[in-house]
């Protein structure tokens, strides 16, 4: 599928309204897991299929994507997996005014490398407040890169905004949580892997009290 691979995030003024959940989710008990950048869906997909006990929501800024992710968990004959077109930091008054996450997945989010393009990268500290307040207390948020200049960034915002206890903040091959997800990887994790490219995981958690 071709898309444009970056997409200008500020391009979206508009929260994405709430979903009508029951339509959504067959069983609207179980708890909220929340990718934000799906990208092909490949990780979200198949973190949905292995992990039934969750439900799992995705938010993409690129349509073709959106309607690509939803087909996939269709095809799949998914009841516990939802993309939806928007930027998450918007939806925290809409989408999670009812609903808290367990954990947040941000994999590979783009690097807008050039100097004048880098306000558009998606954390920043404002970007952390909607995510303290959208986590449920103890959950984590983990976050993936092989761009190591931007993982230092994101570090240095989580260190600016100190809301977040940090428990990985070092590159690791293999990283101690990676073994949850046994093979699942996102199409780009799997692209670092066989070019032999350093992946920098980051893991945080919103205190219990």
């Amino acid at each position: 599928m071709r898309v444009h691979r970056l997409v200008n995030p500020f391009s979206i003024f508009k929260p994405t309204p709430e979903p009508v959940w029951s339509e959504v989710f067959s069983n609207l008990d179980l708890p909220l897991e929340l990718e934000i950048g799906t990208g092909q869906g490949n990780f979200f997909i198949e973190k949905a299929k292995a992990r039934p006990g969750f439900n799992h929501l995705g938010f993409e800024i690129r349509y073709k994507l959106v309607d690509h992710v939803n087909e996939l968990a269709k095809k799949s004959h998914l009841n516990n997996a939802l993309v939806l077109y928007g930027n998450a930091w918007l939806c925290r008054e809409t989408v999670f005014k009812h609903h808290k996450v367990n954990n947040i997945y941000i994999f590979f989010p783009d690097p807008w490398e050039k100097d004048r393009h880098q306000k558009r990268r998606l954390i920043h500290t404002d970007f952390l407040e909607v995510l303290f307040e959208i986590l449920k207390p103890g959950g984590k948020i983990y976050v993936q890169t092989d761009v190591k200049e931007l993982s230092l960034e994101i570090k240095g915002h989580f260190a600016q905004k100190p809301l977040f206890t940090p428990l990985q903040t070092d590159y690791y091959p293999e990283a101690p949580w990676r073994s949850e997800f046994q093979d699942l990887m996102s199409n780009r994790e799997r692209e670092a892997y066989q070019n032999n490219l350093p992946i920098y995981r980051l893991v945080y958690q919103k205190p219990v009290v």
